[in-house]
């Protein structure tokens, strides 16, 4: 979960379904997205799988670190990882693709860098 106080929203992201969640605390309103695919349950399919595993966000986006493996191979087998930036409102502005495999990400407050770690404690500067 990533929380904004100044814009009182929260952003969610979905273990085991393909979706983000993103809610105003003001009126409750929530928003729902699935990106590539219609959001499904673990029980629909015929394995279980990780979507997102961590979030990180500033005043102007929500970053979250798109995993889309099995659980089998979730936070063991390496693969290219993608991050989605999405706007407070649920809005997709872009995709980000790194090849390292990252199991956990951090925006800087101003948008210039993206900040990725590894299964090994490397830890990965991008510029934004």
């Amino acid at each position: 979960m990533c929380i904004n106080v100044g814009k009182n929203s929260l952003a969610m992201g979905m273990n085991s379904i393909n979706q983000m969640n993103f809610m105003t605390l003001d009126n409750k309103h929530r928003k729902s997205v699935s990106i590539y695919e219609n959001a499904k349950t673990d029980f629909d399919k015929d394995e279980e799988m990780q979507y997102y595993c961590k979030l990180s966000g500033n005043d102007e986006y929500v970053y979250a670190l798109y995993m889309t493996q099995t659980y089998e191979d979730s936070f063991a087998k390496p693969k290219e990882m993608e991050i989605h930036v999405f706007s407070w409102d649920g809005k997709l502005e872009k995709i980000l693709k790194v090849k390292e495999y990252l199991l956990t990400i951090a925006v800087d407050d101003e948008n210039k860098f993206l900040y990725g770690r590894d299964n090994n404690n490397n830890i990965f500067k991008y510029q934004l």
